[in-house]
């Protein structure tokens, strides 16, 4: 009988499985691959299809080099087969459109080279295969929807199948139901079990996106002007993810998204390698409500409109001319090829897809829906979307409401229990291969008092699933715990049974318990896996199959403990006699794990030798203080000086519902002694003043951490100098006394007033040993100040720049003193600019000061008068003081590079200048013109003049010698001369800076001009040596430039020009060293200089030859 009622409920429910048995939907993403291979000389193949898709692939099988591929080609069937004498092609008839989606049958037979094609039924398409190979060989083996990961023959570029597919049969399998059932080795992804609702649904119907990876692919214009894209989004999340995605062409890395970004839209837009352009909504848009958007490209302007506010971008170059997208727009994230293609290329886009819903999509004018999908993942047709934790939150005592799932919410708790309800309840749902979702739990949370057990029933767990339609029984639905409750424990009172595992038969015969462990946290939670086993005469369809993840949630009802005050019989206060003692938790410490810190109060019952009181109420007994306050080190013990060095402390603590026995803290108190501790003296530079702080002058106890709190006494002043306190800001005057406070608080300083001394000291005594005087000794070191500065300027193309600390910097050694003390006084101002402070624009000159302070806050700026349009030096000259340390000198230079680019700017005509020694010329404008379109009449001013002569302007009536400047116009009316001062120099120079007069130009320049002088013969010898010469009687003696020398002014005159002749010498002969066999009578200065002339005395001991002359 029990037989037979099986065989009745097997017919009963096989039919309604078999309804969608041999259905699937395919998502555009999905596939199917089966190993197979097989050499037959037949091929057959059934299925029905329903897609709205023009161009997809449908089915393949494949070998090395036969293969049978089966695809829709602009809305016709087409089957492309080779048997390995070359492909052969058979479609549908032209007009008939399969890509509507309704169903269709299709049939393909091959008998060797017969082959035919059935679409509905209707009249077979019949032809014969070339060749004389008729087998198919296979060995890759059977895809299904796409290729998949198969990549090992090339067939063309072909989309993934959208649809519907049923009764695939191929030679004989029924690869639908094969796969299924997993009756074969397959791979399977993105498959649903059924035609799903998704492929029908209508283009106005809103898209929810579940799951982490949801996406969904459109067709769009590659075309980007004038594109646009509308939609309304309603959500609560405010995690970064993608709204829409389109990336350019392969070769490029241009990219347009729309992004969610902490709650509001950002619009993002890169083009090539440009930097990304980027605008982000005012609109907070994760607030559950509907919002209308809408994204508008008008080059060179795309347009984010989020509720008609408008955030616009503008383009560096013609959108139209330098871009264009893919004609493939992802909406609500990317598939993960698609991430990893874009991570390889360094372009960063949310790790996360949208969670929310979508609906009147228009990508232009075009109204999209999930029916016009080329790909989808993780989607529902209509706004499943509920979001319960908005308006009126539904948790109490201050609780968290966090959303769950699609409809769902839990309360997050500090402490105590935040339900609405204590019988809050959550769902487990199958979602997955049914076109709704299948509800299987509804959960409840455990309530249990602290400490204790709690059973779990069919309450908390009730399986709402109609389970013995499917043949699952009690002992079939299993739960899996995954992770042991953290406050808790799961006891299994059943033997034997599996680690971690239950049943519905162990909860409905009371065998499972959960167990808390006493803690006092108020809420657990027991992560947990529902799995369902049917009998073996039963197969479980797919959304029953696997496991489903489920949470129980706990609340604790928390029970007071009654504090416990623990003090260590060891524990013992410290502290010397008249002081305050700090009490804390080493000292007194309470164990109450339900009380918070400010609920604990502490009761005086015996203060001892003393009494507490608050640090920020000093003097002020108390006689309670809570557990907060002693963590806050607020609480201190203050020792009465006359009372016993021993005593006791007494204290007990309530949590405002029970008190705690009575605790004794012991005290200790003892002499507390003072020492010097520092006493280091002082050292100042001549006329300067030394800061005296508390690491100069201290004193330390006996007490650890005791704080110093005296009066110190100036017993004898100093001789050459005077201590001084600060009684307001910068306000110093005379002390005599002075505190500890005042030292840590640098109020006291020594002021040095007289003489050069070594050494100068003041005597002083303090209340905390007032029988000694201590000694505080003053050195005085020289001052020195030192430079560690390049003082070199260098500006590149720029008209202002800072001097700063790389350039001008000084410090005083061996004691640095402050950077506002060490003064600037300008002695020469540059040339060819200013300086000026910033932050007055005062342009400074001879005599002004600065600071290095104001060089450290990049205060002083040279700046040139016009544009420089030539290298330009430039420098002035400065004096370094400060009070008690000797001044020094010092120039900083400045040095101009242009650019090439401004040096083209002006064309520059710079001829040297030929002139007679003594003589004048004239300089026009073929040895000096400035040409620019920049500049119409300029200055020269000579800022270096001529070292051998001078400038003069003859123009009209107007003359002026030795001038300092001179116009374009004087030049090109040849009104300036130079004046040569008829010295015996070959060259002269002087450099001028030319600038332009009129305000409205801004143009200056700087360059040395040639002069190139010819030297004239007319100066006459004049001797320099005139003396007698004398020699040995009978003797010879060389005659050189020492006995005789001439010399001409001329400097182009060597001495070989000037010659000596004589007609005769009255008592000797001359002989050249080269020659002595034949006299000469006529040599040059340069044989003197050489020394090659002998003179041979004959004759008289003393003669004149007054005929000897130069001559050249």
């Amino acid at each position: 009988m029990e037989y037979l009622f099986l065989q009745w409920l097997i017919v009963l429910i096989l039919p309604s499985l078999c309804i969608c048995l041999d259905q699937a939907s395919f998502y555009g993403n999905s596939f199917i691959s089966l190993p197979l291979k097989e050499a037959k000389g037949h091929t057959d193949i059934h299925f029905k299809f329903r897609s709205q898709l023009s161009n997809a692939l449908i089915f393949l099988v494949a070998g090395s080099i036969d293969y049978c591929i089966l695809r829709l080609d602009d809305s016709r069937l087409k089957v492309n087969i080779n048997l390995g004498s070359g492909e052969f092609e058979i479609a549908s008839p032209p007009g008939v459109k399969l890509n509507d989606l309704e169903w269709h049958e299709v049939t393909v037979i091959r008998r060797e080279a017969s082959l035919s094609l059935v679409i509905d039924n209707r009249q077979p398409i019949k032809k014969q295969l070339p060749g004389k190979f008729f087998e198919l060989n296979i060995h890759y083996g059977l895809f299904v929807g796409g290729y998949g990961n198969f990549t090992d023959v090339f067939f063309g570029h072909q989309e993934n199948f959208r649809g519907c597919l049923s009764d695939l049969i191929y030679n004989g399998i029924p690869v639908l139901e094969r796969v299924r059932f997993r009756q074969t080795q397959a791979t399977v992804q993105g498959i649903t079990w059924n035609c799903g609702a998704e492929i029908d649904a209508d283009s106005n119907q809103p898209i929810s996106f579940v799951d982490d990876g949801a996406y969904f692919t459109v067709t769009t214009s590659s075309k980007l002007d004038m594109m646009s894209w509308q939609f309304e989004l309603k959500t609560v999340s405010e995690k970064n993810a993608i709204i829409l995605y389109n990336t350019g062409l392969p070769s490029k890395l241009d990219t347009v998204s729309l992004e969610l970004w902490k709650g509001k839209l950002k619009l993002l837009l890169k083009i090539g390698n440009n930097k990304v352009i980027d605008g982000t909504s005012d609109i907070f848009v994760a607030d559950g409500q509907w919002h209308k958007v809408t994204i508008r490209i008008l080059s060179p302007y795309i347009e984010l409109n989020v509720d008609s506010r408008t955030k616009s971008l503008k383009f560096f170059k013609a959108v139209g001319s330098s871009w264009e997208t893919s004609d493939l727009l992802y909406i609500g994230g990317v598939d993960d090829y698609k991430r990893t293609k874009l991570s390889a290329k360094g372009l960063k886009i949310p790790d996360s897809s949208f969670k929310g819903c979508i609906r009147y999509i228009k990508v232009g004018t075009r109204q999209i829906g999930l029916r016009d999908a080329r790909a989808t993942e993780g989607l529902l047709n209509g706004c499943m979307w509920k979001f319960p934790c908005l308006g009126n939150n539904p948790c109490t005592n201050q609780g968290t409401c966090v959303q769950q799932g699609l409809d769902s919410y839990q309360c997050l708790c500090k402490s105590g229990s935040c339900s609405n309800s204590t019988n809050q309840k959550s769902k487990v749902i199958s979602r997955g291969s049914l076109a709704t979702d299948l509800e299987l739990l509804i959960l409840e949370p455990l309530q249990v008092m602290e400490g204790q057990s709690v059973l779990i029933t069919t309450t908390n767990l009730h399986v709402v699933l109609d389970y013995p339609k499917y043949g699952i029984g009690e002992s079939g639905v299993i739960f899996h715990i995954l992770e042991m409750p953290e406050h808790g424990n799961v006891v299994i009172d059943v033997w034997p049974h599996e680690k971690n595992s239950f049943t519905l038969a162990d909860i409905s015969k009371d065998k499972v318990y959960y167990v808390h462990d006493g803690s006092e946290y108020t809420e657990d939670i027991i992560n947990m896996e529902v799995e369902f086993s049917a009998t073996d005469v039963f197969i479980l369809p797919v959304y029953l199959q696997g496991r489903f993840k489920l949470t129980i949630n706990v609340n604790i009802t928390p029970i007071n403990d009654p504090p416990v005050l623990n003090i260590p019989p060891t524990a013992v206060l410290r502290l010397a006699r008249g002081t305050k003692g700090l009490i804390n938790r080493e000292l007194v410490n309470v164990i109450d794990p339900d009380s918070s810190t400010d609920q604990l109060v502490f009761s005086v019952v015996d203060p001892g030798s003393g009494h507490l009181e608050h640090l920020r109420n000093s003097g002020k007994p108390i006689n309670s203080f809570t557990q907060q306050e002693m963590d806050d080190d607020q609480v201190v013990f203050v020792h009465h000086a006359t009372a016993p060095d021993d005593s006791y402390l007494s204290l007990r603590v309530s949590d405002g519902m029970e008190t705690s026995k009575i605790a004794k803290l012991r005290i200790s108190a003892f002499q507390q002694v003072w020492r010097i501790q520092n006493n280091t003296g002082l050292i100042v530079m001549h006329e300067g003043v030394g800061v005296i702080t508390s690491y100069n002058i201290s004193f330390t106890s006996n007490v650890q951490q005791s704080l110093e709190e005296a009066q110190y006494y100036i017993v004898q002043e100093p001789q050459l100098g005077v201590v001084e306190i600060e009684t307001s800001l910068d306000v110093w005057k005379k002390a005599t006394t002075f505190t500890s406070d005042d030292l840590r608080r640098r109020r006291i300083r020594y002021r040095h007033l007289r003489s050069k001394p070594n050494h100068d000291e003041f005597q002083f005594r303090t209340t905390l040993n007032s029988s000694l005087i201590y000694t505080f000794r003053i050195t005085f070191k020289n001052c020195e100040l030192i430079s560690s500065a390049s003082n070199r300027l260098q500006m590149n193309d720029v008209g202002q720049s800072p001097i700063t600390q790389a350039h001008l910097n000084f410090r005083t050694e061996p004691i640095a003193s402050s950077t506002a003390a060490i003064l600037f006084v300008i002695t020469d101002t540059p040339k060819y600019g200013s300086l000026f402070l910033s932050d007055s624009k005062y342009q400074m000159g001879v005599g002004d000061t600065f600071s290095q302070e104001d060089i450290l806050a990049n205060n002083i700026n040279y700046h040139f008068f016009r544009k420089p349009y030539s290298f330009i030096n430039d420098s002035f000259d400065y004096a370094v003081m400060i009070r008690g340390c000797k001044n020094k000198t010092g120039n900083i230079s400045i040095e101009y590079r242009p650019s090439e680019d401004t040096l083209l700017k002006a064309n520059v005509i710079l001829q040297t200048l030929k002139v007679e020694e003594g003589g004048s010329a004239v300089i026009d404008s073929l040895h000096l013109n400035i040409v620019s379109k920049l500049v119409s009449e300029l200055q020269y001013n000579v800022t270096e003049p001529p070292r051998h002569g001078y400038l003069k302007v003859n123009y009209g009536d107007l003359i002026r010698n030795k001038t300092s400047y001179f116009t374009t116009t004087e030049l090109l009316a040849k009104a300036v001369v130079y004046v040569h001062d008829d010295s015996e120099t070959k060259n002269d120079t002087f450099r001028f800076f030319a600038y332009s007069t009129s305000d409205m130009e801004d143009f200056q320049f700087s360059e040395e001009f040639i002069i190139e002088v010819a030297l004239k013969n007319d100066n006459s010898p004049y001797r320099i040596v005139d003396k007698v010469f004398e020699v040995v009687v009978n003797g010879q003696k060389l005659l050189t430039a020492s006995d005789l020398k001439y010399a001409d002014p001329d400097s182009d005159t060597p001495p070989s020009t000037l010659v000596y002749t004589y007609r005769d010498l009255p008592n000797g002969k001359l002989y050249n060293l080269r020659n002595l066999s034949a006299e000469i009578t006529e040599f040059s200065q340069k044989d003197l200089d050489d020394g090659i002339l002998l003179f041979k005395h004959n004759g008289p001991k003393y003669g004149k030859d007054s005929s000897v002359c130069p001559f050249y």
